[in-house]
């Protein structure tokens, strides 16, 4: 924190100029959304009245909104029904935020209120936090790592605030099009917190663009960056994919790099990526071969549905597909438990859920498919590249509800 408090000239718990930060762990080994972050951390009355006086009450009232709603999250895992741990979308009224503060205030007061009034306190809460998760995880993460052993470290960073104004934005860039192989691609939302977006709770935009130019107007601080893409592949020897935060302040645009790791992509995708990065002279062979990988071969190969079965099939929804050229026969089941148990019985299964969320990464290997009612969460998309794994996604935006086990459309 002192080391911060340096690097950034700001002073922790300050009632004039408050440090405020994220907070993300990690291991030297990248597991998508596997592990916990939290954002807004070293937020009481004090700092939440300094950042009123700094950026006015409706975004100082949102970053503190959020804070709350990460403690109570962490405090209250169980309570999913709960509607003020909601995003706060860009239009919510400034009365709506002060009662969800109210309320989440005097809920986790009751519980610990030391939490609420000390920043270092908090601190350390979220430390405890991490450090248990991976305490309880530690047999899933040597899985996952392939039996390497590993201890998790905590990476703190100043917040970058993407609520400022409709100019601001997380989202996650990627040098080569997740799907397509083609061109350059931006997941994005204007004026909401990253986590909103990576957990999959708002709709995200989509925009790809083959020229840096193309989104000078509306991603005006990815348009600066993009110049920096062909070199980060020639560094990292493979497409890259950057989860960012920019926030703009009167037309400065800040840039901020929260996360920067080796793509997911399709099998289409890592294929012509690959042969394009190797006609550079950007990979070597041996490269490829590391790039695609035995489950990338068998989407390109996988079945496919046959043009003429459009004509005769009838059509239950519309929704969005993660690998829009495959298809899969598979039993649906509503129960993690059951689809696993399943699988392991030799069937093919599809999973649906109302949501996904980035912990569900570590079972979408078992799976067949998945369909999920709401956007998914950006790393369970960005698994179900990487596995192979069809998704159809954000069915609730079509009409269709999940009610008794079953899907209802309109």
């Amino acid at each position: 924190v002192e080391n911060l408090e340096k690097i950034t000239g700001m002073k922790f718990g300050d009632a004039k100029n408050p440090l405020v930060f994220a907070m993300r762990s990690a291991t030297s080994f990248y597991i998508p959304g596997f592990l916990p972050t939290y954002l807004n951390v070293g937020i009481n009355k004090t700092v939440y009245n300094a950042l009123k006086r700094k950026y006015g009450a409706v975004v100082a009232g949102k970053i503190y909104v959020n804070n709350l709603q990460t403690i109570y999250k962490v405090l209250f895992p169980d309570d999913t029904e709960n509607k003020i741990c909601d995003p706060i979308t860009s239009g919510c009224a400034l009365k709506d935020v002060e009662t969800k503060i109210t309320v989440l205030f005097d809920k986790i007061a009751q519980y610990n209120l030391e939490i609420l009034t000390d920043v270092f306190a908090q601190t350390l809460f979220f430390v405890d936090k991490m450090y248990e998760f991976f305490m309880r995880n530690q047999d899933l993460v040597y899985t996952l790592k392939k039996g390497d052993i590993s201890y998790p470290s905590i990476i703190m960073q100043k917040m970058v605030w993407t609520i400022r104004n409709d100019d601001s934005y997380p989202g996650v860039l990627y040098s080569r099009h997740s799907r397509t192989g083609l061109g350059m691609q931006i997941e994005s939302a204007i004026n909401m917190f990253g986590d909103d977006i990576m957990t999959g709770c708002i709709d995200r935009t989509d925009t790809e663009f083959f020229e840096r130019k193309e989104v000078k107007n509306t991603f005006p601080a990815v348009y600066h960056f993009a110049l920096n893409l062909s070199k980060l592949e020639k560094i990292v020897e493979s497409p890259v994919t950057i989860e960012f935060a920019a926030e703009t302040r009167k037309k400065a645009y800040l840039f901020a790099i929260l996360q920067l790791n080796v793509s997911e992509l399709t099998g289409r995708s890592i294929l012509l990526s690959a042969v394009d990065l190797y006609e550079k002279g950007i990979i070597s062979s041996d490269r490829v071969i590391k790039l695609v990988q035995p489950y990338h071969l068998k989407q390109i190969f996988s079945e496919c549905i046959d043009d003429r079965s459009f004509q005769r099939l009838s059509f239950f929804c519309n929704g969005i597909s993660v690998l829009p050229r495959s298809a899969v026969s598979a039993r649906i089941f509503f129960s993690t438990a059951k689809a696993l148990e399943a699988k392991r019985n030799g069937e093919k299964v599809c999973l649906c859920k109302e949501t996904y969320i980035p912990s569900d990464t570590i079972i979408l290997g078992e799976l067949d498919a998945i369909l999920s009612l709401t956007p998914a969460a950006v790393h369970v998309v960005t698994s179900c590249l990487g596995y192979g794994v069809p998704a159809f996604i954000n069915l609730q935006k079509y009409q269709v509800k999940l009610m008794d086990q079953s899907l209802k459309n309109s």
